[in-house]
Protein backbone atom coordinates (compact mmCIF):
# COMPACT_ATOMS: atom_id res chain seq x y z
CA UNK A 1 0.00 0.00 0.00
CA UNK A 2 1.03 3.72 0.07
CA UNK A 3 2.26 3.29 3.38
CA UNK A 4 4.05 0.72 5.42
CA UNK A 5 4.30 -0.78 8.67
CA UNK A 6 7.71 -1.27 10.41
CA UNK A 7 8.24 -4.43 12.05
CA UNK A 8 10.60 -3.66 15.05
CA UNK A 9 11.78 -6.87 17.16
CA UNK A 10 13.75 -6.53 20.27
CA UNK A 11 17.24 -6.80 20.03
CA UNK A 12 17.31 -10.05 22.00
CA UNK A 13 14.63 -11.72 19.79
CA UNK A 14 14.85 -15.01 18.87
CA UNK A 15 14.37 -16.09 16.04
CA UNK A 16 12.73 -19.48 14.44
CA UNK A 17 14.67 -21.34 11.76
CA UNK A 18 12.48 -21.94 8.31
CA UNK A 19 13.69 -26.18 9.36
CA UNK A 20 12.21 -25.27 13.13
CA UNK A 21 8.84 -23.88 12.17
CA UNK A 22 8.54 -26.47 9.60
CA UNK A 23 9.33 -29.27 12.75
CA UNK A 24 7.23 -27.62 15.01
CA UNK A 25 4.22 -27.24 12.20
CA UNK A 26 4.55 -31.24 11.78
CA UNK A 27 4.94 -32.16 15.37
CA UNK A 28 2.21 -34.45 16.00
CA UNK A 29 0.09 -33.81 19.12
CA UNK A 30 0.31 -37.30 20.27
CA UNK A 31 3.73 -37.20 20.62
CA UNK A 32 3.68 -35.08 23.67
CA UNK A 33 4.88 -36.37 26.77
CA UNK A 34 3.26 -33.52 28.88
CA UNK A 35 5.12 -32.67 32.49
CA UNK A 36 2.27 -30.71 33.49
CA UNK A 37 -1.23 -31.78 34.91
CA UNK A 38 -4.60 -29.99 34.53
CA UNK A 39 -4.52 -28.29 37.89
CA UNK A 40 -1.06 -27.14 37.55
CA UNK A 41 -0.40 -23.09 37.13
CA UNK A 42 -0.03 -21.69 34.26
CA UNK A 43 -0.22 -17.63 34.85
CA UNK A 44 -1.35 -15.22 36.95
CA UNK A 45 -3.58 -11.98 36.11
CA UNK A 46 -3.79 -9.44 38.24
CA UNK A 47 -7.05 -7.57 38.70
CA UNK A 48 -7.78 -3.68 38.22
CA UNK A 49 -8.72 -3.20 42.10
CA UNK A 50 -12.14 -1.76 41.11
CA UNK A 51 -13.81 -3.14 43.80
CA UNK A 52 -10.91 -3.07 46.47
CA UNK A 53 -6.62 -3.88 46.37
CA UNK A 54 -5.46 -5.48 43.33
CA UNK A 55 -4.62 -8.91 43.39
CA UNK A 56 -3.35 -11.49 41.70
CA UNK A 57 -5.41 -14.59 40.58
CA UNK A 58 -3.92 -17.69 39.55
CA UNK A 59 -5.11 -19.61 35.66
CA UNK A 60 -4.48 -23.20 35.87
CA UNK A 61 -3.41 -24.97 32.88
CA UNK A 62 -6.76 -26.03 31.97
CA UNK A 63 -7.46 -22.64 31.10
CA UNK A 64 -6.49 -22.71 27.70
CA UNK A 65 -8.85 -26.00 27.26
CA UNK A 66 -11.46 -24.20 29.00
CA UNK A 67 -11.60 -21.75 26.41
CA UNK A 68 -12.66 -24.43 23.10
CA UNK A 69 -16.16 -23.35 23.66
CA UNK A 70 -15.63 -19.56 23.44
CA UNK A 71 -13.45 -20.27 20.55
CA UNK A 72 -15.96 -22.51 18.60
CA UNK A 73 -19.29 -20.89 19.70
CA UNK A 74 -18.30 -16.91 20.38
CA UNK A 75 -15.51 -16.25 18.01
CA UNK A 76 -16.06 -18.66 15.22
CA UNK A 77 -12.42 -18.65 15.01
CA UNK A 78 -11.02 -21.04 12.08
CA UNK A 79 -7.36 -22.16 11.81
CA UNK A 80 -6.39 -19.83 8.98
CA UNK A 81 -7.79 -16.50 10.59
CA UNK A 82 -5.64 -13.44 11.59
CA UNK A 83 -6.80 -12.18 14.77
CA UNK A 84 -6.39 -8.97 15.84
CA UNK A 85 -6.95 -7.41 19.66
CA UNK A 86 -6.52 -3.99 20.00
CA UNK A 87 -6.09 -3.76 24.10
CA UNK A 88 -3.24 -4.37 26.24
CA UNK A 89 -2.88 -8.33 26.63
CA UNK A 90 -2.03 -7.57 30.16
CA UNK A 91 -6.03 -8.30 31.00
CA UNK A 92 -7.37 -12.08 30.74
CA UNK A 93 -9.92 -10.78 27.90
CA UNK A 94 -7.56 -10.08 25.73
CA UNK A 95 -4.69 -12.65 26.33
CA UNK A 96 -7.19 -15.37 25.58
CA UNK A 97 -8.89 -13.79 22.54
CA UNK A 98 -5.82 -11.79 21.22
CA UNK A 99 -3.62 -14.24 21.72
CA UNK A 100 -3.94 -17.91 23.48
CA UNK A 101 -7.56 -19.06 21.48
CA UNK A 102 -5.44 -18.39 17.95
CA UNK A 103 -2.80 -20.06 18.95
CA UNK A 104 -4.65 -23.09 20.56
CA UNK A 105 -5.98 -23.75 16.45
CA UNK A 106 -3.39 -22.54 14.51
CA UNK A 107 -5.05 -19.10 14.23
CA UNK A 108 -2.39 -16.05 13.80
CA UNK A 109 -2.48 -13.73 16.29
CA UNK A 110 -1.18 -10.27 15.50
CA UNK A 111 0.11 -8.35 18.74
CA UNK A 112 0.24 -4.28 18.24
CA UNK A 113 3.38 -3.67 20.56
CA UNK A 114 1.95 -0.10 21.03
CA UNK A 115 -0.69 -0.80 22.35
CA UNK A 116 0.74 -3.18 25.17
CA UNK A 117 2.81 -0.73 26.73
CA UNK A 118 0.90 0.29 29.39
CA UNK A 119 -2.84 -0.35 30.50
CA UNK A 120 -4.22 2.53 28.62
CA UNK A 121 -2.08 2.40 26.11
CA UNK A 122 -4.29 1.78 22.89
CA UNK A 123 -6.69 4.74 23.89
CA UNK A 124 -3.54 6.99 22.53
CA UNK A 125 -3.56 4.96 18.96
CA UNK A 126 -5.77 7.31 16.14
CA UNK A 127 -8.83 5.20 14.81
CA UNK A 128 -6.67 5.13 11.65
CA UNK A 129 -4.04 2.85 12.80
CA UNK A 130 -6.18 0.38 13.71
CA UNK A 131 -7.82 0.34 10.19
CA UNK A 132 -4.78 0.41 8.64
CA UNK A 133 -3.68 -2.90 10.44
CA UNK A 134 -6.99 -4.40 9.58
CA UNK A 135 -6.36 -3.41 5.78
CA UNK A 136 -2.57 -4.30 5.43
CA UNK A 137 -2.57 -7.36 7.61
CA UNK A 138 -6.04 -8.98 6.20
CA UNK A 139 -7.29 -9.48 9.66
CA UNK A 140 -10.19 -11.83 10.07
CA UNK A 141 -11.25 -11.08 13.53
CA UNK A 142 -10.62 -8.07 15.66
CA UNK A 143 -11.16 -7.94 19.68
CA UNK A 144 -11.42 -4.92 21.08
CA UNK A 145 -13.33 -2.98 24.11
CA UNK A 146 -16.10 -0.55 23.34
CA UNK A 147 -14.05 2.59 23.56
CA UNK A 148 -12.08 1.51 20.51
CA UNK A 149 -14.83 0.52 18.25
CA UNK A 150 -16.31 4.27 19.42
CA UNK A 151 -13.06 5.92 18.54
CA UNK A 152 -12.75 3.92 14.77
CA UNK A 153 -16.71 5.23 14.31
CA UNK A 154 -15.05 8.78 14.89
CA UNK A 155 -12.98 8.91 11.85
CA UNK A 156 -15.15 11.12 9.09
CA UNK A 157 -14.59 8.90 5.91
CA UNK A 158 -14.10 5.12 7.32
CA UNK A 159 -15.16 3.78 3.63
CA UNK A 160 -11.44 4.81 2.70
CA UNK A 161 -10.13 1.96 4.34
CA UNK A 162 -11.11 -1.20 2.44
CA UNK A 163 -11.85 -4.25 5.19
CA UNK A 164 -12.77 -7.38 2.51
CA UNK A 165 -11.16 -9.61 4.80
CA UNK A 166 -12.84 -8.56 8.34
CA UNK A 167 -15.38 -11.25 8.98
CA UNK A 168 -15.90 -10.22 12.37
CA UNK A 169 -16.09 -8.18 15.43
CA UNK A 170 -16.00 -8.89 19.03
CA UNK A 171 -15.89 -6.74 22.04
CA UNK A 172 -15.84 -7.21 26.22
CA UNK A 173 -14.79 -5.50 28.69
CA UNK A 174 -17.25 -2.83 29.11
CA UNK A 175 -20.72 -2.51 27.70
CA UNK A 176 -21.82 -2.54 24.55
CA UNK A 177 -24.34 0.02 23.79
CA UNK A 178 -26.81 -0.79 21.21
CA UNK A 179 -27.35 2.33 19.25
CA UNK A 180 -22.93 1.93 19.46
CA UNK A 181 -23.18 -2.03 18.06
CA UNK A 182 -25.92 -0.64 14.96
CA UNK A 183 -23.00 2.23 14.42
CA UNK A 184 -20.69 -0.17 13.68
CA UNK A 185 -22.70 -2.88 11.47
CA UNK A 186 -23.61 -0.05 9.03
Amino acid sequence: GPWKLPLQLPADCRFVSDKEYEDLKNFQANDISPTTQRDDPAFIFYTSGSSGKPKGVLHAQRFILGRQPSIKYWLDLRENDIVMNTDNISWTYSMSTGFLDPLSIGATALIFLPSSRSSEAEDAISPEIWLKLIEHYRINVVASSPDIYNSILTIEHPEKYPMPSLRQTVSAGAALYEELEEHWER
